[in-house]
């Protein structure tokens, strides 16, 4: 918890997640606690069990949490948007409240109770009911990227959400930058290198690790599993590497939900013999089939390590740390340019040789080459090459070439043996393990962090245009996709494509009509008794900076919001520091 890594006008800037920390909670204190950062959140909410609300304030005798906190309200004039400390504190109106609640050790599972004065009081829209929905508001000191915040935070079960936190406007503002296309930002110059295999160990156990580029979540080997829901733990024997067994149980962090079935959560405790230590979140599957058991996902990957594809068993030797200045970063999505057309690429631990998928090659022996063709973006293109040599993979014999590529701006020359590409969405080239060799390391924190331009400075607010329309719309970096406001949504089919009309319309005035080819359709989920809504996907052309983007945006009903769109993180990536401080900060 030291300075903040990277800041812009001496302030932290910060990544979409980040770790948070209580700093006046003893017990948890050096607990690393994963944070969603959301400029489109106006408070900062924390998980929170056991929440009572209390007054000493005689007038407010018999009622506790909801009720009083109901009464309180009204007392005050009613719910608003949000009641916050320009309306009133506790202190002021002489409510004389106090919260107590609890929150669990993710760790070890025990409650730690935690008592504070009611700062304010937070109404919320409720979707199933016209009332509101009430939350008592605290003051936390909390740190993110070494910077110590003291700010409202309201209190809330956040226990199926991803992240125990929510850090809204509340805590950002004047004190953090947010760049939404990276995850744990103020940690990467800690991230801890590793090799594609590994070796740990969990509470002695030892156990091999691989890692998946596909996973989200890292997976454990284990059986019998057990979970007891009166206690909120899960029992287990853990198998390690040597067929050792130990029989574990550990508090659920949150169930994880898959099409047939669920599976719990939990923190495991992992030992490298380099003396690196930390906790990670698995979920709990046999995978006594498997070579490996431990399977590192994305989000644990993302948080605490990179990756050298080209070596192994890294953590059995000393410490070896990320260094901007001796390391060149690759992520797992990024732009290459192959024979000057611009392909696709992402790692492959599979293979030493990189891969290059082709619509065609045809093998001309008399000349010893290669007839390549490509197709991109519409347009085919035919390439001769020299074979180098042949590889065989299977039953397959796969021509290799020397192909002249560029990346991040660099001209180089790389071995690539040809196959048929298949499928659509995959990238055009495999980068294998060679590629990685020279000080090269695969970073998941983001992607394509070769070609990402310096950011620019944004604020929570700033004017869009769509065509000819110009409007304001709201930074978002909380929303994974882009939204904007559509009424009157009529979906039909036209020459066997899935379409959409809807009018758009914003509280200035302005109001268009739209018709769009359907590309995906989001599903959000509903409360109880309720049914989950669709919402269709399109794709609009929207520009921020004189730059035009073609994005995903859904439609929706946002007539009671203020603005008509949002950008989420899948419009601002890495090429905006949004400010939760400021608004049109570009149109200035």
């Amino acid at each position: 918890m030291n300075q903040a890594s990277y800041q812009v006008d001496d302030k932290p800037v910060l990544g979409r997640l980040e770790n948070i920390y209580y700093n006046d909670v003893s017990e948890l204190g050096a607990i690393p606690f994963p944070g969603k950062i959301d400029t489109g959140a106006e408070t900062t909410s924390m998980h929170a069990d056991n929440i009572v609300v209390t007054s000493l304030n005689e007038k407010y005798k018999g009622l506790k949490t909801n009720e009083l906190l109901k009464t309180i309200v009204y007392e005050l004039g009613g719910p608003k948007e949000r009641l916050d400390k320009d309306h009133f504190t506790s202190k002021e109106k002489n409510i004389q409240a106090t919260v107590e609640f609890t929150i669990p050790n993710p760790y070890t599972g025990a409650d730690i109770t935690i008592t504070r004065p009611l700062f304010n009081i937070s109404s919320i829209r409720s979707r199933s009911s016209p009332e509101p929905i009430f939350r008592p508001v605290i003051e936390m000191a909390l740190t993110i990227g070494g910077h110590k915040v003291t700010t409202p935070v309201n209190l809330t079960n956040r226990s199926t959400f991803s992240t125990p936190f929510l850090v809204g406007r509340s805590y950002l503002q004047g004190n953090a930058w947010v760049l939404a296309g990276y995850d744990y930002l103020q940690t990467q110059k800690e991230a801890q290198i590793i090799g594609r295999k590994e070796r740990l160990s969990v509470l002695d156990i030892p156990v091999n690790v691989s890692m998946s580029l596909r996973n989200r979540y890292s997976i454990l080997n284990a059986q019998n599993v057990k979970v007891d829901q009166k206690s909120d733990t899960v029992s287990f024997d853990l198998i390690g590497s040597n067929n050792k067994k130990k029989n574990m149980q550990l508090p659920i962090v949150r169930m994880l939900n898959f099409k047939d079935y669920s599976t719990p959560l939990v923190y495991i405790p992992i030992e490298a013999a380099n003396g690196f230590k930390e906790h990670i979140l698995v979920y709990l599957k046999d995978r006594s089939k498997n070579s490996s058991q431990l399977r590192l996902g994305r989000k644990s990957l993302s948080k605490f390590f990179m990756i050298d594809p080209s070596r192994e068993y890294l953590l059995a030797a000393k410490t070896e740390k990320f260094s901007s200045k001796t390391t060149e970063v690759i992520s797992a999505k990024e732009d290459i340019l192959f024979e000057n057309i611009k392909l696709s690429a992402a790692p492959s631990f599979a293979a030493n040789t990189s891969k290059l998928q082709v619509e065609k090659f045809e093998v001309l022996e008399k000349q010893n080459k290669v007839k390549i063709t490509i197709k991109k973006d519409g347009l085919q293109q035919e390439i001769l090459k020299p074979i180098e040599k042949t590889i065989v993979v299977g039953k397959e014999r796969r021509p290799v070439i020397e192909g002249d590529v560029t990346l991040n701006a660099k001209p180089f020359t790389l071995l690539l043996a040809l196959d048929i590409k298949e499928d659509s969405q995959q990238p055009d080239i495999f980068l294998g393990r060679s590629f990685f060799s020279d000080k090269r390391v695969l970073n998941l924190r983001s992607e394509n962090i070769l070609t990402a331009h310096a950011p620019v400075k944004a604020g929570y607010i700033e004017v869009v245009q769509i065509g000819k329309l110009a409007f304001p719309a709201k930074l978002d970096t909380g929303a994974d996709v882009s939204s904007m406001n559509a009424v009157n949504i009529q979906r039909f089919k036209d020459k066997g494509k899935e379409m959409v009309t809807f009018t758009y319309e914003n509280k200035l005035g302005t109001k268009k009509e739209f018709t769009k080819e359907v590309v995906d359709v989001m599903r959000v989920k509903a409360k109880a008794g309720e049914k989950a809504k669709e919402r269709p996907v399109v794709i609009m052309d929207v520009t921020l900076n004189g730059e035009t983007k073609k994005v995903r945006v859904n439609l929706q009903d946002r007539s009671r919001f203020d603005y008509s769109m949002i950008l989420g993180k899948n419009f601002l990536a890495d090429d905006y520091y949004v400010s939760s401080e400021h608004i049109y900060l570009i149109e200035k």
